[in-house]
């Protein structure tokens, strides 16, 4: 019914769900079916179906995992994580962005994040940190989570910290911090790419995110400190020494890709005969 009720001239399928049930509904005689893969590593099965037209990913890491399933070399393409436009602004003037903002101008500003539903020890991980004794700004958002938000709020912090619920201000904060702290969402990794900074892990969706973790390692753009003490530890070897933190904001700057969803499009509008495709990189 999906598919009689919404005839069209492409498909275009960014959830592993939708693909064999969609391209065995439109049957044989159809338009052209495009999967953008957006999980940048430990990629399911289900992403790949050997009746799509094309596949879109992330990482070459996402498609070796492609050729291990069985699809076929000339239908994959890597073109990077799609984020929105303004993730992929250029960086701006960090001072005065902080000064728009209300945070400090000078000092290492760290923010910290769990996702939009403001998922994982995103609490105890600002605590901890908050605790260390260093000389930083804390920014926390709490997403959703209105509760964690509420009790981080009513607490008395021993350093500079603010405290956000859910914001669409997330650009600008990244653009005017200087260390991600987070989960290992790959939305939010392929955003701090783009911001050119360098990550602290500190969970993961067991499976789905393990790669995530192994591909920010691989390209020395952040740490894996799944414990609250591994976090603080990173930081303080990062206060101390600031040279190596920015080696690690330089790694992360060249693993983006803030064009990708550009890329997409213009495939995209090359299928349908819109526009000319790019020449691949």
């Amino acid at each position: 019914a999906l598919i009689r009720n919404h005839p069209a001239d492409l498909y275009v399928s960014v959830h592993p769900l939708a693909n064999s049930f969609l391209l065995r509904a439109l049957g044989n005689e159809r338009p052209p079916f495009v999967t953008v893969v957006t999980d940048l590593v430990t990629t399911h099965a289900l992403w790949y179906d050997r009746r799509a037209d094309l596949i879109l990913l992330p990482t070459e890491l996402a498609r070796q995992r492609a050729l291990a399933y069985g699809m076929a070399p000339e239908r994959l393409r890597v073109v990077g994580q799609p984020i929105a436009e303004r993730y992929a602004a250029p960086p701006g003037d960090k001072r005065a962005l902080r000064r728009k903002l209300g945070w400090p101008e000078e000092g290492m500003i760290v923010l910290t994040v769990g996702g939009g539903e403001g998922m994982g020890p995103l609490g105890e991980t600002a605590r901890a940190i908050a605790a260390s004794g260093l000389n930083l700004c804390l920014i926390v958002v709490a997403g959703r989570n209105e509760k964690l938000r509420a009790e981080l709020e009513a607490e008395a912090w021993p350093i500079p910290t603010r405290i956000y619920g859910f914001t669409r201000q997330m650009p600008e904060f990244m653009r005017a911090a200087d260390v991600l702290v987070t989960k290992a969402g790959p939305g939010t990794i392929a955003e701090a790419m783009a911001a050119g900074l360098p990550l602290i892990l500190y969970a993961r969706l067991p499976g789905q995110e393990d790669g995530n973790v192994v591909y920010v390692l691989r390209k020395r753009a952040g740490v894996w400190a799944p414990r609250p003490d591994r976090v603080v530890r990173t930081l303080r070897r990062w206060v101390e020494n600031p040279a190596a933190r920015a080696r690690v904001a330089e790694n992360s700057r060249r693993a983006a890709r803030p064009r990708a969803s550009r890329a997409i499009a213009r495939t995209l509008g090359a299928l349908l005969g819109l526009v000319e495709e790019a020449p691949q990189p």
